[in-house]
């Protein structure tokens, strides 16, 4: 049983790909579903979030904590779907949504630029200077958005588990590929991967909670413990402690809140 996340290119048929494998393994897909949830468990206007995947970074400076907002509500609604694994993801950045559970399959679709002309000239009936146009607007910004959220190059092929070029097999192929590589002992959920999604999971939700209240915290979670990082300085450090605690006890699941100011003493 394994989590499998598929990063693509546009036009590169990675939806299509990741369909295939969770047909085959009777799993769960989720793409954009992700983006919906958060939109209404968090009650952010679910415009503002789809078209933060597409539109300049710097749509997220409009308001406060943009970034960190951001990560947060998606990240909660992607562990909120795939902690019970058998889920195949295809959404945005789920192979960096996922961090410190081994059970994650990391795949990543790539197309050359002649192939997915062919596929964007084809599909929406446009020239083929159009569409290289759009290939090449698309590939920007998708650069420009991990680089702003992870400081990463999504292009980079040590992130991920397996790389496969789409013009050299069929979506059948990179289907049945990925559907093998899953069975793999190392990509099976033990206990101690799955502790580690079940403690990702809490302190995703946690941190979520308190993100417009603090959108400089850092949550960890432990078997039901959660440790909340954050600075505060003189009396305020009392009052944002107390409500930390109020917001955080009440996230099923949570057993114990402490709460840590950085530079300062604990406060617990």
């Amino acid at each position: 049983m394994a989590i499998i996340t598929i990063s693509r290119g546009s036009y590169s048929r990675g939806k299509e790909v990741a369909e295939k494998v969770a047909e085959k393994l009777g799993y769960d897909c989720i793409g954009r579903e992700a983006l919906l949830e958060a939109s209404i468990e968090y009650d952010v206007p679910e415009v503002r979030i789809g078209r933060g995947a597409y539109d300049a970074p710097s749509v997220l400076d409009r308001f406060t904590g943009g970034k960190e907002r951001y990560i947060a509500y998606i990240q909660a609604a992607v562990t909120s779907h795939v902690r019970k694994d058998n889920v195949v993801y295809h959404g945005l950045a789920g192979q960096f949504l996922l961090p410190g559970v081994a059970h994650v399959l990391k795949v990543r679709i790539i197309a050359p630029l002649e192939y997915r002309v062919k596929v964007v000239t084809e599909r929406d009936n446009v020239s083929e200077q159009k569409a290289i146009s759009i290939l090449r607007r698309g590939d920007e910004e998708r650069l420009r958005w991990t680089k702003k959220l992870f400081l990463i190059d999504q292009r980079d092929s040590s992130l991920y588990d397996l790389v496969l070029n789409i013009d050299k097999c069929t979506v059948e192929d990179a289907a049945n590929t990925i559907c093998y590589v899953a069975g793999f002992k190392g990509f099976q959920a033990t206990p101690e991967s799955q502790k580690a999604m079940d403690d990702l999971y809490l302190a995703c939700e946690v941190r979520a909670r308190l993100i417009d209240m603090k959108p400089d915290v850092e949550v960890t979670a432990d078997g039901g413990i959660v440790v909340v990082k954050t600075v505060a300085h003189g009396a305020q450090a009392a009052n944002i402690t107390r409500d930390i605690k109020r917001i955080a006890e009440n996230v099923p699941g949570v057993s114990e809140v402490r709460v840590q100011m950085i530079g300062l003493a604990s406060l617990d």
